[in-house]
């Protein structure tokens, strides 16, 4: 009988072990155009390596917010930057994907999210913590962009 009971223990271990894995989040950006009229444009949720590099080579002034999907600030900003129309302004990095982790510790960040404002020359010119003052911080200076 012990050994049965052993034996269950041990399969439903295995079973909850063997779980299907978090998905992974999209990185792929999606445009809908129609008759030549952008109607749709979605990017994906986080900024990868690739698409950070990209962005950080076009000209012009760039906002990187660095957060993260457990963040209810961060949850909190998306929203607000959502309402405002503001989304397409900012690029988001996850500090629970490694590189990040490695980014933002160079920087000595230690709170999120909090947002680097860059020039067009690639240097950072300002930084800001918590959503009221990254919301704040881009409705004063969207027109910038």
């Amino acid at each position: 009988m012990k050994v049965r009971q052993i034996f269950t223990v041990f399969i439903l271990f295995l079973l909850a072990s063997c779980g299907s894995t978090p998905p992974t989040p999209r990185n792929a950006e999606l445009t809908v155009e129609y008759f030549g009229k952008k109607i749709q444009h979605d990017k994906p949720k986080w900024t990868n390596q690739a698409r950070l590099r990209r962005v950080l080579k076009t000209p012009g002034k760039k906002y990187i917010v660095f957060g993260a999907n457990w963040c209810e600030s961060c949850k909190f900003l998306r929203r607000a930057l959502r309402e405002g129309k503001l989304m397409e302004k900012v690029e988001f990095l996850n500090v629970d994907e490694e590189w990040v982790t490695r980014l933002a510790g160079f920087y000595g960040l230690k709170n999120v999210p909090t947002m680097f404002e860059i020039d067009k020359n690639g240097k950072i010119l300002t930084a800001k913590v918590g959503p009221g003052q990254i919301v704040m911080h881009i409705i004063i200076n969207e027109d910038d962009l």
